[in-house]
């Protein structure tokens, strides 16, 4: 399945042609932690950008595309400072309490904010050359969703993944 996927990939990414499609190198990795709506649009975000640095560092420098990082950045701080909230409460209350009034948490990311970004990306893609290339679209390679489905519960989570994020993929 992924030699097909990676074949398929490699053709729409390298093949001359009208309908090039950006991809960026690394595959998202399904797991518990990436089947909902706001971290796939982060995880998509981050790795397009990433991409696009890597190939074209002058591009990676424009106003979209810092907007576009700052957004990764606030969403990476919200997951890191939920994180260690939780865990600190774990390990002692009061040291929770006590850190937790010195420490401002970035505000939620609404999911219509992420998808906005997400198609704005999408049309800078298609939009401006990156690396020398216009590409017609971006083409996303998931990875792992036959490990994530091996059990029942799973199953109904990727299920309830791709009932969310249907929408937002289905883009011109």
């Amino acid at each position: 399945k992924t030699t097909l996927a990676n074949f398929i990939k490699y053709n729409w990414k390298y093949k001359r042609t009208d309908k090039v499609l950006f991809s960026s190198r690394t595959e998202l990795e399904a797991n518990n932690g990436t089947l909902n709506k706001r971290s796939f649009m982060l995880e998509i975000l981050s790795s397009v950008y990433r991409e696009i640095k890597l190939r074209d560092a002058r591009i990676a420098e424009s106003n979209e595309m810092l907007e576009i990082r700052s957004l990764i950045d606030l969403g990476r701080m919200k997951e890191m400072s939920g994180s260690l909230t939780a865990t600190i409460k774990v390990i002692e209350a009061s040291v929770s309490k006590s850190f937790g009034n010195g420490v401002a948490l970035p505000a939620e990311i609404p999911d219509s904010t992420l998808v906005s970004y997400f198609e704005k990306l999408i049309s800078f893609v298609k939009e401006r050359e990156v690396a020398g290339i216009r590409y017609g679209g971006i083409v996303v390679h998931m990875n792992n969703f036959d490990v994530v489905m091996d059990d029942q519960a799973n199953y109904e989570n990727v299920v309830r993944f791709f009932s969310e994020i249907r929408d937002v993929l289905q883009t011109r």
